[in-house]
């Protein structure tokens, strides 16, 4: 199920960022990634 849900989220945004390169894609999902834990941070 988690794998069927990964699968999906994988598809959604490569059909969100068309004409993205590879490395464009990865440096966003990190940026996201690292939002994320900043603002986990900031609740902690």
């Amino acid at each position: 199920m988690v794998d069927d849900a990964h699968r999906w989220q994988e598809e959604i945004f490569v059909r969100l960022t068309p004409g993205w390169s590879d490395t464009k894609r990865r440096e966003f999902q990190q940026a996201m990634v690292d939002l994320m834990d900043s603002s986990y941070a900031m609740d902690a």
